[in-house]
């Protein structure tokens, strides 16, 4: 099976990376759901109700556990099945073979920092959009769902101690870091890229379906600038690890910034609002012109390693 598929064409590599993508989701998913039934001692009837119910400790907790399950189900467990699956060198195919340079990982952390109040920015301007009339019924749809994804967000960032951050650690931060990269970094970039014959071409679709993804179409433009600054990371330096990094201290800067300010009289929305405002373009254009600098200095301090493909 492996040599056939090693050798199949791109589209069909792809399509068989998604066949393995659902049937995975599906056992794990049935398995999870099995262990969460019989771990919280709960009806299957009672799950709706449940998993509306955001105020109650008990449902946000089933509600954490579920949103785990479907992670690791969907972005952590298949990539290696499909590395398995089609090379003999499952770790080389999804680029964690190599070990990233010390100076590359400090540069990755930084960029993730200081680029927030430009990504700010651009998120308040894709939460400007607004379709045409004829379109009204799509914006509704659009807005109502991007309400109840911020109402459910919130609900899971709130902590108040030290065991629910490092689980909301886990789940917001290291399982979407791992996982996320692992699917379109790791698996679909590179066969994109082949499928299009063009490294570029492939990181663009991949940046895109990734923020497709997450169906929050008034935050679609500032995640798709993560996908191509992931992407970059990966086609410049070879090694997964460096997007996973980079994904990783993106989502435990808001984890951890969520703790805190639950716990002082910090406004929750200053982080997403630092850079926002119409007062702060200096602090988005200097945001710019560091992130660009330090990314120039991580592509040449990878220059020398050999990406995929």
């Amino acid at each position: 099976m492996r040599r056939y598929f090693e050798d199949a064409t791109p589209l069909v590599q792809i399509l068989f990376s998604g066949f393995i993508v659902v049937v995975v989701f599906l056992i794990i998913f049935l398995l999870g759901l099995l262990s969460g039934l019989l771990f919280f001692d709960v009806n299957v009837l009672e799950l709706p109700a449940l998993m509306n119910d955001l105020q109650s400790p008990g449902s946000l907790m089933i509600l954490k556990y579920f949103q785990m399950v479907q992670a690791i189900g969907l972005f952590v467990v298949p990539p290696f099945v499909i590395a398995v699956l089609l090379s003999s060198e499952p770790l080389r195919y999804l680029s964690l073979e190599k070990k990233p340079k010390a100076w590359s990982v400090l540069l990755a952390i930084l960029f993730m920092i200081v680029a927030i109040p430009a990504i700010n920015m651009l998120a308040a301007w894709n939460a400007q959009m607004e379709l045409p009339e004829s379109l009204a019924g799509v914006e509704a749809w659009m807005k109502r769902s991007e309400e109840s994804a911020a109402v459910l967000m919130e609900a899971f960032l709130r902590a108040d101690t030290i065991g629910v951050l490092l689980l909301n650690i886990f789940m917001i931060a290291i399982l979407p870091g791992i996982g996320e990269e692992l699917l379109f970094r790791g698996v679909l970039q590179p066969q994109l890229s082949a499928l299009a014959r063009s490294k570029t071409a492939g990181l663009f679709l991949a940046a895109f379906l990734f923020s497709a993804m997450h169906l929050q179409f008034y935050g679609f433009l500032p995640r798709f600038l993560l996908g191509l600054i992931f992407g970059y990371m990966l086609l410049w330096s070879g090694s997964l690890w460096l997007p996973v990094l980079a994904h990783f201290v993106n989502n435990v800067i808001a984890v951890i910034f969520y703790f805190y300010a639950g716990k002082s009289d910090i406004n929750i929305s200053e982080l997403e609002e630092l850079g926002a405002s119409s007062e702060a373009y200096i602090y988005v254009l200097l945001s710019f012109v560091i992130s660009a600098v330090l990314l120039w200095q991580f592509k040449k301090s990878t220059q020398n390693n050999t990406s995929y493909g």
